[in-house]
């Protein structure tokens, strides 16, 4: 019984409800920006993946992996093995898991792990992508998301955890 109820017990600590609030409101106000200016500016700035580097950085904004280096040094590197790799290989389910494991070992050997990063090989392989992509959305979208979190960090701090 004590080994199934860990399991279901939440290992993550509670965040104090305004640290909550204030940091669902970055993350919406972080996808709403990246949203809008996509559509306001035809090009695209929003990938799904950003979805979750907004929750990693607005949420624990002093994790390593929410470091601005990390996002998008991490999301760069990730999409520029993919591009690299799907240049020579078959789009098959082998090059896509050989693309993804790649990714997130220079990732981690370079010390920019970030792991939403590491679905750009799914992306750039499903939307059959090229060197474009690596600049919008991504490039431009990860240095958005990595500006706001700068901008959030020094205005929020680490308070939205009571600290």
């Amino acid at each position: 019984m004590n080994a199934l109820h860990r399991l279901f017990t939440p290992a993550q600590p509670r965040m104090p409800l305004g640290g909550l609030v204030l940091s669902t409101v970055a993350v919406v106000v972080a996808v709403a920006l990246l949203s809008g200016l996509s559509e306001l500016s035809g090009h695209p700035f929003f990938m799904a993946s950003l979805g979750a580097t907004c929750v990693l950085l607005f949420i624990l904004p002093a994790a390593p992996l929410s470091q601005p280096l990390n996002i998008v040094g991490g999301y760069l590197l990730s999409t520029t093995v993919a591009v690299v790799l799907f240049s020579f290989l078959p789009s098959e389910w082998w090059s896509l898991a050989l693309a993804t494991g790649a990714a997130a070992m220079l990732m981690t050997g370079l010390r920019i792990l970030h792991p939403p990063a590491a679905t750009m090989p799914m992306l750039v392989t499903t939307g059959g992508e090229s060197w474009h992509y690596l600049l919008e959305p991504v490039f431009v979208g990860a240095l958005v998301v990595a500006v706001l979190g700068i901008l959030y960090r020094t205005v929020v701090g680490d308070r939205i955890w009571g600290r």
